[in-house]
């Protein structure tokens, strides 16, 4: 087999310049922009990032920190349904209008209310996801930012009591983000595979149809038969 390989040695590197150009092309896009003479090259798939903030709904006074609630205490039930509505109102239009007022947004953002194993809980995830860490961190947090701006708004048109009112306190802002769908590797593979037995077998066919004769040399002796001598 090396000796076949090596024997066509040009189509087979010819066959992996190919094989590695066309794996590359299905990783990457090239282009040429307008009034620029060098391509321009891009990702075909983008990478998934996520980034997560969570607010917890509560009142003032902080009741979580007591061992008995007082009559202005509302019940602590109500702050895990309200968990459930305030996710889809993050996930509103408004609120992304809201995110948007800062400026184009790269990512997009999402909420989900948090269970616990006794129930409900008053908590919030959002979620942030985007093309890079540093997007899915700022989609988190600004839709945080834009709920909590929601929120208030709404509170003050319906002339609400501060002391009356859901209170959204962060508990955590979105710092480091995790990788949640990579690049797909599949396809660059079975394109190099693909053509790089293409041009192998290419070879063996090639070898086939022009097969190198070997000469073999022998050389004869005298032969001499039993019982005769040479006569001078």
């Amino acid at each position: 087999y090396f000796r076949v390989l090596s024997r066509f040695k040009l189509l087979v590197a010819a066959g992996l310049v190919v094989a590695l150009t066309l794996a590359l092309l299905t990783i990457v896009r090239v282009s040429f922009g307008e009034g620029s003479a060098l391509p321009h090259a891009e990702y075909r798939e983008q990478e998934v990032w996520e980034s997560k903030s969570r607010i917890v709904l509560t009142q003032p006074g902080f009741p979580w920190g007591r061992s008995t609630l007082r009559t202005e205490h509302a019940d602590a039930n109500r702050f895990s349904a309200l968990a459930e509505l305030y996710a889809q109102f993050v996930k509103s239009d408004r609120v992304r209008a809201l995110a948007l007022q800062d400026g184009p947004l790269e990512g997009t953002f999402t909420a989900e209310a948090m269970g616990g194993t006794i129930g409900p809980l008053p908590f919030v995830t959002i979620t942030g996801t985007a093309s890079s860490p540093e997007a899915a961190k700022e989609a988190a947090n600004r839709g945080t930012k834009a709920f909590r701006a929601f929120l208030a708004r709404r509170q003050e048109a319906a002339d609400i009591k501060p002391t009356r009112r859901v209170h959204v306190d962060v508990i955590w802002e979105a710092r480091s983000a995790e990788l949640l769908e990579g690049r797909g590797k599949t396809l660059p593979v079975v394109v190099f595979l693909t053509v790089m037995m293409a041009v192998i077998a290419l070879a063996f066919v090639l070898e086939n149809v022009r097969p190198r004769v070997r000469i073999v040399e022998s050389e004869l002796g005298t032969l001499t038969l039993p019982g005769s001598r040479r006569s001078a």
